[in-house]
C-alpha cells in the first residue's frame, strides 16, 4: 500500500490508476530514482552507505553463479 500511494504522490495520479496501469517497468524506474535519491542525499551528508553492496561481494557472488552454473 505504501509502494502505491508513494507512486501516485511521485506521478501525481491516484494509486488505483498506479495499480490499473502500472507494470513491473513503472516499479524498477520508481526503485532506482529513489535508490539513487537517497544514496546521493548520504553521500552528500557523508553518511556511509551501508545497504549498497561492495564491489568484491558482487564479484564473489557473481563467481559463486558461475562455479554452479558450469557443474
Amino acid at each position: 500500500m505504501l509502494l502505491l500511494d508513494a507512486m501516485a504522490e511521485r506521478y501525481g495520479c491516484l494509486p488505483s490508476e498506479v495499480l490499473a496501469r502500472g507494470d513491473t517497468f513503472d516499479l524498477t524506474c520508481f526503485d532506482v530514482a529513489v535508490t539513487y535519491r537517497q544514496y546521493q542525499a548520504n553521500k552528500q551528508n557523508r553518511a556511509p552507505s551501508t545497504d549498497m553492496y561492495k564491489q568484491e561481494d558482487l564479484q564473489n557472488i557473481f563467481d559463486s553463479v558461475r562455479e554452479k552454473k558450469t557443474q
